[in-house]
């Protein structure tokens, strides 16, 4: 009977990002039936441009995130499913070496190297060495980072929830109507969340990043794994181009990309890691809005009866997606299953 019944619910999911799609999968994998509702192209939002660092060790004193390993266990989970499905890797680069700039950053990256496996302290010259180019600063290597392919990745999982029997509607959806045709109702829709009215008490906030690329100069060698301080910067890639960022912009015109801010913002702290890089030329300027929570932990939650918001994944989206698309899943399975008990 219970599983009867869970074939035969309908979940709305919309918004085709990391929370989307994460949702997405784990319910059909639980045999729901699932419509994926999505405007625009899959990741079309902040999802889409993130950076794609995926580690453990977050904020100025790399802290070992809340139930980091749990996360991590679910997103590298996902990133087989959509590797699998794509046929193809969406792992870019493995290792991230995160610099420590002052002195509390130095004590504190040293303790993490002392009380995690993965993580290993590098003096400046070591770092040096390895980074030519790089300011001299000590930091530590965290060998379990990765760097995922973002929008890569988010078409492997989608291909992959395709593949499972996922529906897609190319439409913006309207959250009365829906209701009276699904069970449940779930709203992954990032910045966009904010424009339904029925999410207007829920405690999201947006914040504007932007990212530049930059042309590799010929002054330095390439650098071989991502570096992550203040800033990030990638490794370039074939064509000699290298994405760099991030900017936290709570007081912001418009979503669109703003190269005189982003180089202001931005420009000055890459060439504080990476002086040859200060002169670099822009090629582009992207930027995507992110949503946060006051706790800075997504929120995933019944707000109504059958009407779910799982958002307010912040920077840390890649990290906590696949994580919290299981955990939503959990709850609509056991709801469904006590209806028939």
């Amino acid at each position: 009977m219970a599983v009867e019944a869970l074939t035969a619910t309908n979940v709305a999911v919309i918004g085709g990002g990391f929370a989307g799609l994460s949702a997405a999968w784990h319910l059909r994998q639980c045999g729901l039936r699932v419509t994926l509702f999505e405007k625009d192209h899959i990741g079309a939002g902040a999802s889409g441009i993130a950076a794609g660092l995926l580690h453990a060790y977050m904020g100025r004193d790399a802290q070992k995130a809340w139930m980091a390993d749990e996360a991590l266990t679910a997103t590298r989970a996902l990133l087989t499913v959509s590797a699998e499905a794509l046929k193809a890797p969406v792992i870019a680069h493995k290792g991230m070496l995160r610099v420590a700039l002052n002195e509390r950053q130095q004590a504190s990256f040293y303790e993490r190297s002392e009380l995690h496996d993965d993580v290993e302290w590098l003096d400046a010259t070591s770092t040096s060495e390895r980074i030519p180019g790089l300011v001299s600063a000590p930091g530590i290597l965290v060998h379990s980072g990765l760097c995922v392919d973002c929008p890569k990745y988010l078409q492997g999982l989608w291909l992959a929830c395709e593949g499972a029997g996922v529906k897609r509607v190319h439409e913006a959806p309207d959250i009365t109507t829906l209701r009276a045709r699904f069970e449940h109702v779930i709203v992954t829709a990032g910045a966009s969340s904010l424009d339904f009215p029925e999410l207007t008490e829920v405690p999201l906030r947006r914040v504007k990043g932007q990212l530049v690329v930059l042309r590799w100069p010929d002054s330095i060698p390439p650098i071989k794994i991502p570096i992550n301080s203040h800033v990030y910067i990638l490794p370039p890639d074939d064509s000699g181009l290298c994405v760099a960022g991030a900017t936290f912009e709570r007081d912001y015109i418009d979503y669109e990309p703003c190269e005189a801010s982003a180089r202001e913002l931005l420009m000055p702290k890459i060439a504080s890691l990476m002086p040859a890089l200060a002169s670099a030329d822009i090629v582009e300027v992207r930027a995507g809005v992110r949503v946060t929570t006051p706790t800075r932990l997504p929120i995933v939650q019944e707000i109504d009866q059958g009407l779910w918001v799982f958002s307010g994944l912040g920077a840390r989206g890649l990290l906590y997606h696949g994580l919290y698309g299981e955990q939503l899943s959990e709850q609509i399975v056991k709801k469904e299953k006590t209806k028939t008990t």
